[in-house]
Protein backbone atom coordinates (compact mmCIF):
# COMPACT_ATOMS: atom_id res chain seq x y z
CA UNK A 1 0.00 0.00 0.00
CA UNK A 2 1.29 3.47 -0.85
CA UNK A 3 1.52 6.33 1.66
CA UNK A 4 -1.40 8.04 -0.09
CA UNK A 5 -3.55 4.91 0.23
CA UNK A 6 -2.65 4.55 3.89
CA UNK A 7 -3.68 8.15 4.53
CA UNK A 8 -7.12 7.70 2.95
CA UNK A 9 -8.15 4.78 5.13
CA UNK A 10 -8.30 4.75 8.89
CA UNK A 11 -5.86 2.39 10.56
CA UNK A 12 -7.65 -0.49 12.28
CA UNK A 13 -6.11 -1.08 15.67
CA UNK A 14 -6.58 -4.43 17.40
CA UNK A 15 -5.87 -3.57 21.03
CA UNK A 16 -4.40 -1.15 23.56
CA UNK A 17 -0.84 -2.10 22.59
CA UNK A 18 -1.53 -1.23 18.93
CA UNK A 19 -3.12 2.04 20.02
CA UNK A 20 -0.16 2.93 22.22
CA UNK A 21 2.19 2.15 19.32
CA UNK A 22 0.16 4.37 16.97
CA UNK A 23 0.16 7.22 19.51
CA UNK A 24 3.95 6.91 19.83
CA UNK A 25 4.48 6.68 16.06
CA UNK A 26 2.31 9.62 14.93
CA UNK A 27 2.63 13.22 16.12
CA UNK A 28 -1.05 13.82 15.28
CA UNK A 29 -3.59 11.01 15.59
CA UNK A 30 -7.38 11.06 15.48
CA UNK A 31 -8.90 7.88 16.95
CA UNK A 32 -12.50 6.72 16.83
CA UNK A 33 -13.54 4.43 19.65
CA UNK A 34 -16.48 2.37 18.36
CA UNK A 35 -18.39 -0.81 19.08
CA UNK A 36 -19.78 -3.46 16.75
CA UNK A 37 -23.42 -2.87 15.91
CA UNK A 38 -23.30 0.87 16.61
CA UNK A 39 -25.10 2.65 13.77
CA UNK A 40 -23.54 6.07 14.42
CA UNK A 41 -20.11 4.42 14.54
CA UNK A 42 -20.69 2.88 11.10
CA UNK A 43 -21.78 6.29 9.77
CA UNK A 44 -18.60 7.83 11.20
CA UNK A 45 -16.21 5.56 9.26
CA UNK A 46 -16.53 7.20 5.81
CA UNK A 47 -16.20 10.60 7.47
CA UNK A 48 -12.91 9.46 8.99
CA UNK A 49 -11.71 8.48 5.52
CA UNK A 50 -12.58 11.98 4.31
CA UNK A 51 -10.66 13.56 7.17
CA UNK A 52 -7.65 11.36 6.39
CA UNK A 53 -7.78 12.48 2.74
CA UNK A 54 -7.99 16.22 3.34
CA UNK A 55 -5.63 16.55 6.31
CA UNK A 56 -2.20 15.18 7.10
CA UNK A 57 -3.43 13.69 10.37
CA UNK A 58 -3.32 9.93 10.81
CA UNK A 59 -6.77 8.51 11.51
CA UNK A 60 -7.42 5.25 13.35
CA UNK A 61 -10.27 3.17 14.71
CA UNK A 62 -10.39 0.82 17.68
CA UNK A 63 -13.17 -1.20 19.24
CA UNK A 64 -13.81 0.39 22.64
CA UNK A 65 -14.44 -3.05 24.16
CA UNK A 66 -10.74 -3.81 23.52
CA UNK A 67 -9.63 -0.81 25.60
CA UNK A 68 -11.96 -0.80 28.61
CA UNK A 69 -9.22 0.62 30.85
CA UNK A 70 -8.86 3.59 28.50
CA UNK A 71 -12.65 4.01 28.27
CA UNK A 72 -12.64 4.51 32.04
CA UNK A 73 -9.48 6.63 32.03
CA UNK A 74 -10.90 9.03 29.41
CA UNK A 75 -14.34 8.97 31.03
CA UNK A 76 -15.99 8.22 27.70
CA UNK A 77 -19.73 8.85 27.62
CA UNK A 78 -20.41 6.27 24.93
CA UNK A 79 -19.60 5.57 21.32
CA UNK A 80 -18.56 6.84 18.95
CA UNK A 81 -15.97 8.83 20.84
CA UNK A 82 -13.29 10.64 18.88
CA UNK A 83 -9.99 11.44 20.57
CA UNK A 84 -7.33 13.65 19.01
CA UNK A 85 -3.78 13.05 20.23
CA UNK A 86 -0.92 15.48 19.66
CA UNK A 87 2.55 14.28 20.56
CA UNK A 88 1.08 11.57 22.78
CA UNK A 89 -1.31 13.81 24.71
CA UNK A 90 -5.10 14.01 24.43
CA UNK A 91 -5.91 17.49 23.15
CA UNK A 92 -9.55 17.05 22.11
CA UNK A 93 -12.31 14.56 22.81
CA UNK A 94 -15.70 14.47 21.08
CA UNK A 95 -18.72 12.26 21.71
CA UNK A 96 -21.21 11.19 19.05
CA UNK A 97 -21.33 11.47 15.28
CA UNK A 98 -19.52 14.40 13.63
CA UNK A 99 -19.46 15.36 9.95
CA UNK A 100 -16.42 15.87 7.76
CA UNK A 101 -16.39 19.68 7.86
CA UNK A 102 -16.70 19.73 11.63
CA UNK A 103 -13.91 17.18 12.17
CA UNK A 104 -11.59 18.87 9.69
CA UNK A 105 -12.26 22.14 11.53
CA UNK A 106 -11.46 20.53 14.89
CA UNK A 107 -8.23 19.04 13.50
CA UNK A 108 -7.14 22.34 11.94
CA UNK A 109 -8.11 24.39 15.00
CA UNK A 110 -6.31 22.03 17.38
CA UNK A 111 -3.19 22.02 15.23
CA UNK A 112 -3.32 25.82 14.92
CA UNK A 113 -3.55 26.21 18.72
CA UNK A 114 -0.59 23.83 19.07
CA UNK A 115 1.48 25.86 16.60
CA UNK A 116 0.71 29.08 18.49
CA UNK A 117 1.84 27.59 21.81
CA UNK A 118 5.14 26.33 20.34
Amino acid sequence: MTDAELRTKPLRLADRTALDDAIDEHDHLLVEFYTDGCGKCKMQEPVLGNVARVTDVTVAMINASHTLDLVDELEMQGVPTLVFYREGEVVEQLFGYHGTDELVGVVEDTRHRADESS
